[in-house]
Parts: C-alpha cells; structure tokens; sequence
C-alpha cells in the first residue's frame, strides 16, 4: 500500500455496496431490453457466455438472452444504465475504450419563461435542445423508453418530476411554462380524438386517469405553451397531439423536465440529453427565465469526487495503489486527478452519473473495475463470539407481539422536513439537498404519518409500527430509541388502547393511564402512559390538523413509546 500513516487494510472485511439507493427510487429493479444485433455492432464484440459474465460483473443482471434480445435488470441507483444507449456507453467503457466520456453544447436560440403562477404548483424546469437526430423506428422506442424508464424509477411514477419530448417544427417561437384554472386548459391529448379541457383529461383520458392524483386537488394546472398560445403539455400527464407527437421524421426536439426541485429536473436533463447524443443528436442549452434570474440549460460539464485512497482500501480490503486506480476508474467511465492534499484524490464524473453523492460511490465503482470475483475472502485473525444486545432481542419481541395483532412494521429514514414535523427542538441540517429531508427526525408518528400518506390510495384500515432512533435538540443533541404505532381507517381511541394494552400483556407488564396535554393528540382522546410510576409514553387520537397536514381524510389514532423506558420497567 502507498499511503502512510493509516489503519493497515484487512482483506477479510470486504464491503459489498448493494445499490444503496434502490430504496429512494421506490422501485426494485427494472427490466431493460436490448436489441442484440444493434449492440454487438455498436461494441464490435462477438455474442458469448462471457460476455454476458462481464455485464454480471458490472452489477447488470442478464434476465434472459436469445437470438434477438438480452433482457436485463438494472437496479434504479444508476438511472444512466435505463436505456441501451447509456448501457452501450457503460458496457464500452468496462470491455473496450476505457475513459472519461464528455459532451460538449452550443447555445439554441430558444428561451423557457417560468411564470410566477406556477410558484406553489410545479415550479422548476430544466430544458434542452437536440438537432441532428435521425429517427427510424427502434430508436424512437428507445427514446419513449428512456423517458418511461426514468418516469417510473428516478421521478418516482412522475410524483419527483416528469419528462416532456416535443418536435420543434411544431413549436412557434418561445416557451412559456405557466399555471392555468383546470377548465382553461384546451388541447387535443396524445392519440385523442377530441380537444379536452384539463378535468375532462383526467378523467376520460387513460393517462390522465392514471396520474389524476397528482393534480386533481390543485387550483392551477401547470402547461407549457409557445407563443401562440398552443399547449404543448399539461404536465406531468400527457403531450399535446399537434405540439407534442415525435415521429421518425422528427429531426430536432425540445426536452423539458419539470417538477418540485431544480437540481432533480437539471439531473434528468443531463441523462437524457446523454442518451439523444449517443443516439447522433447535438445537444443545444436553453434559456429558463425565472423572473430576473436565467438558468442556461443543460450543463454538461465534468464534476469532481474527492475520495481517500486509504478509504478506498480500508472499506474493500485490497491493496489497489495510486497507479492502479486511473484505469479502474476509466473502465468506469471515470476520470482521475490528483489532490493536492496529501492521500486525497479526484473521480472526474460525467455529466449523466447523477448518483455520486459521497466517496462510497467512488469505492463502488473501484471495487466493480477491480472485480468482486478478484477479491479473496480470508476469515479474521481476530476470534470472537457474537451475541445479540439486550435491547435487539427485547425490540424483537415487541416486534413478534405487535406482528401478532396485525400490525406491519415500516422503516423510514432518519430525516424528515421540519415542516413535516411536531416540534421546535429539531437538529437541522446545516446544509441539505431537499427540504424534505432537512432535519433529524423528532418523532416516530411524524414519519408514519407520512407513510400513511403515501399509502393512502389503498384500502383501510391500515395499521403500522415503527422501531428506530429519534433526536432532540437540548443542550447537545439526545438520541433515543422510540416504538411508534399508527393505526388508521375507522379507528379511535379505543383501537390504540388495545394494541398498546396488547403489547402490555404480552411483556408481562401492567399499564397506568391518565389524561394528557399533548398538542399532536385530541383533548380528551388521549392518554399519558405509566409503567410501575414510569412514564414512558403516549397514545391517542391524532390531532385533524396534522392530518389534514399529512392529506388524510381518515381517522389516525397512534402511539410513541420510549423502548429504554420500556425495557427498563419490562425487567424490574
């Protein structure tokens, strides 16, 4: 090893990084067809089992293989492998020309205004421009494809953004994307028949049925129009048929991407754009103007990870050395650069890999060049014998009790929006991506309530119970161990009082129970809990301000116990 001064590597404890953002895209894996005779002319390779072998590698799951297609599964952190353009790209870079893969830009004429009225409606675009394209059918599938791809997995079934593809010979002058009253908005929908006004198009149209939810209890509908004033989209449902249908004739397009956060809609624009390059189109930035400021579209630039290379190694238990790490990262289409710190280093990333976030990322991809197969495993010098803690095994209990009565257990991350949540002693974020995630989380029954609602379009009653850490802002920051429960349909007081007294019995235990003043519960519908004199928790109806809060319109009745409290009482 070249680094000095650092923990010594141990080839046994091999890190497998499992596509640790699977669970943010809220999909499993997705299934991607390929045209075989089109990639195997594209990477001048031949057809063989080892190849398939080398795609298994790359962390690509070959689904099934025959005479025309290989149908693989691609796990959703690497939305840039979600069409067989970014996949020949990856698959190039891995077997055949290793190295960093740029785009350059020029700038289009066209300019996006967003208007103020879109402000608590959709409020963020990115745009684009691709000239040059020469369509025939299998590649207009594949661009429909992408775009379908990436509306299930990174834009979460159109909820985080939605995607727009236009023919520029159908569009006259500027764009403006702006927010109109449902019964104002007219066009004839993608494949209709008829011109339908905004309600009429989520209820008849079968896209508009499909995503009606997502705009149905908004005052303004959000379109694109150009100059003329014709609808290109009534977004993020479906397409204008005059302004809106790409054929093989189509040779230049307009790509917008809009949603809730502007980073998100930049991220796709720059995956997309990527994909029509690598098809033979010219990618062209576009003005957006939001008031006085403008955001020129796509940036296709290079961005920089910095990474350890001890950390590299610790985390993988080999011994790659500096001059090793080069053509790891280039058979992933990476760059290097040297840091000027001492030990430090630099991944150049392309400008569609949008799932570096932190430097594990960069051990992914080494430890995916390096070859897992590479990796000897070795059992540890060190001999010891493992033993769950007290407090897994009592939490599991709970959880077998809890299962019994019917309860499912959810698992929501550590951080929460502020606004999502109870209580002014939250530990903020100093710096975070999304407000949705910007605080540690204060309470359980905040996040269940936001499980609930995400769930909310299946049947009741719906009954949930959550096990996990919580954090409060005192004179440091206290973490505690909490048991939240909620349980929701036509539910009161009554329900909650049976699970908890349930979950009561079953540790053996006897519960005290005496009126509350707690402002996340109804007066009079709730109860503070006592174990032995102990207090240890609360219960109750949940106030309807935080549900109308979370958009429930079903009654919630729920829990929040502190389990050291309650492991506590549950021994004496």
């Amino acid at each position: 090893m070249w680094f000095k001064n650092e923990p010594p590597a141990v080839s046994s404890r091999v890190t497998f990084i499992y596509h640790r953002q699977v669970a943010l895209m809220g999909v499993d894996v997705v299934s991607l067809t390929l045209n075989k005779e089109r990639l195997f002319t594209d990477l001048s390779v031949p057809d063989s089992d080892e190849f398939l072998h080398q795609l298994a590698m790359m962390g690509v799951d070959v689904e099934s293989s025959d005479e025309k297609e290989i149908v693989v599964d691609i796990t959703p952190n690497r939305p840039d492998l979600l069409s067989q353009p970014g996949l020949t790209r990856a698959v190039k870079a891995f077997l055949i020309e290793p190295g960093l893969k740029t785009y350059t830009t020029k700038k289009s004429k066209l300019k996006v205004r967003v208007d103020p009225s879109l402000k608590t409606i959709r409020p963020y675009t990115a745009c684009a421009v691709i000239t040059n394209l020469k369509l025939d059918e299998e590649k207009l599938k594949e661009l429909i494809d992408i775009q379908e791809k990436l509306h299930v997995t990174f834009c979460r079934n159109r909820k985080r953004a939605a995607i727009g593809v236009y023919p520029m010979e159908a569009i006259h002058g500027n764009i403006t994307f702006k927010a109109l009253p449902p019964k104002k908005v007219k066009f004839r929908p993608l494949e209709s028949k008829k011109v339908m006004t905004g309600p009429e198009i989520l209820e008849k149209h079968p896209k508009g049925r499909e995503f009606a939810h997502l705009l149905k209890d908004l005052p303004l509908f959000p379109v694109f129009v150009d100059s003329k004033d014709e609808v290109l989209s009534l977004t993020p449902v479906i397409n204008s048929h005059k302004t809106g249908k790409v054929t093989v004739k189509t040779t230049d397009v307009f790509i917008e991407a809009s949603g809730h956060d502007f980073r998100i809609c930049h991220e796709i624009m720059q995956m997309m754009c990527a994909a029509f390059a690598d098809l033979g189109g010219k990618i062209c930035t576009v003005d957006v103007q939001y008031g006085k400021k403008t955001e020129r579209t796509p940036d296709m630039s290079t961005k920089e990870q910095t990474f350890y290379g001890y950390y590299v190694n610790r985390r993988l238990g080999i011994n790659v050395t500096k001059e090793q790490l080069p053509d790891l990262l280039a058979k992933m289409g990476l760059g290097f650069r040297d840091g000027r710190i001492k030990d430090t280093f630099h991944a150049v990333v392309p400008a569609y890999r949008v799932d570096f976030l932190h430097q594990i990322d960069v051990v992914e991809d080494v430890a995916i060049a390096y070859g897992y197969d590479n990796i000897v495993p070795e059992l540890p010098d060190l001999a010891t014998v493992a033993s769950e803690s007290p407090q897994t095994l009592f939490a599991d209990k709970v959880r077998d009790i809890l299962a019994g009565y019917g309860l499912l257990e959810a698992k929501n991350y550590h951080l929460l929006g502020k606004h999502h949540q109870f209580s002014e002693n939250l530990v903020p974020l100093l710096s975070s991506v999304s407000e949705e995630y910007d605080a540690l989380r204060q309470s359980l029954l905040a996040c269940l309530l936001q499980t609930l609602k995400i769930n909310k379009v299946h049947e009741y009653p719906q009954q949930l119970f959550e096990i996990g850490n919580v954090f409060e802002m005192q004179e440091s920051v206290l973490e505690t161990t909490h048991l939240g429960i909620s349980v929701a349909g036509d539910v009161d007081y009554t329900r909650i009082r049976q699970v908890v007294d349930g979950l009561l019995l079953g540790l053996g235990l006897q519960g005290e129970f005496s009126p509350v003043d707690d402002s996340r519960f109804l007066k009079g519908r709730s109860a503070l809990l006592k174990v032995n004199d102990l207090e240890i928790g609360t219960l109750g109806e949940l106030n309807p301000a935080l549900l109308a809060q979370a958009e429930l319109i079903v009654p919630v009745a729920g829990a929040e116990i502190d389990m050291s409290a309650l492991l506590k009482v549950s021994k004496n």
